[in-house]
């Protein structure tokens, strides 16, 4: 049995973007972040930082150590 849920959550924290590939996002809970122009393209790759660095303020959020992986 397959079960489809339809979630609108808001994150709070900190940004949260995504590349939408098909389909749409009908509660615009990500901003919407355009797909990579070429490998290792400059912006590109400043891009990926950034939202790097977004997703570790939401996972390591109140914590007192990160892990150098």
């Amino acid at each position: 049995m397959i079960f489809k849920f339809l979630v609108n959550i808001k994150q709070i924290l900190q940004k949260n973007s995504a590349q939408v590939a098909r389909g749409k996002d009908n509660f615009n809970c990500h901003e919407k972040i355009p797909r990579t122009k070429s490998l290792m393209n400059k912006d590109d790759i400043k891009l990926k930082k950034k939202e790097n660095d977004y997703l570790q303020k939401i996972f390591y959020n109140g914590s007192g150590k990160k892990g150098s992986y």
